[in-house]
């Protein structure tokens, strides 16, 4: 069974939303929408958001950019994902990575490299880095300051992930503290 709510107006509207649709059950509403049909939507399907990485950008300055992704999903390997630039960001060309294999395919940076999942999902799992070239991110005010909007609508879309035969534990054996 899915639960969720989209939020958009006021807080205490999203509230009275969520409580709704616990009263009401499942592929109601409080707002009036049109029924849900089909599977319900896992939000780690959808192509701008997930849980199942971490990922970093660091700008390296004149145009130089890098992207460090952690693999956190509690599922397996990540075989292969894609980073999305965001609206006016344009990446130019992939200088190096790694790990696997990273291209620039249509504006996209797309990587193939087997990255291991954490051994706990309090803990990040593997990691590699890209480095690239972008531009566009040149934006000033009136008065001529740079203004840096960071990532702003650019995305992580994981592609391929391969499940491990055993389940990967939400903290370390033994009550280990995963922060010390």
């Amino acid at each position: 069974m899915v639960w969720y709510a989209r939020c958009v107006v006021k807080k205490s509207v999203c509230v009275a939303a969520v409580a709704a649709a616990l009263v009401l059950g499942p592929g109601t509403s409080a707002f009036a929408t049109a029924p849900q049909t089909g599977p319900p939507i896992d939000s780690d399907q959808l192509a701008k958001g997930t849980t199942d990485a971490n990922s970093t950008l660091e700008s390296l300055g004149h145009g130089r950019y890098r992207l460090v992704v952690q693999n956190t999903t509690g599922v397996g390997y990540i075989n292969s994902f894609d980073w999305v630039a965001g609206p006016g960001l344009t990446v130019t060309a992939v200088t190096g990575a790694s790990k696997g294999k990273c291209t620039l395919r249509s504006g996209t940076i797309a990587c193939v490299a087997r990255l291991a999942p954490p051994k706990c999902t309090c803990l990040p799992g593997g990691t590699m880095t890209i480095d690239f070239k972008m531009s566009g991110d040149n934006a000033t005010d009136p008065k001529g300051v740079r203004i840096t909007h960071g990532v702003v609508g650019s995305y992580l879309a994981i592609k391929t992930i391969t499940p491990v035969p055993y389940h990967i534990p939400s903290a370390l054996p033994g009550g280990e503290d995963a922060n010390v």
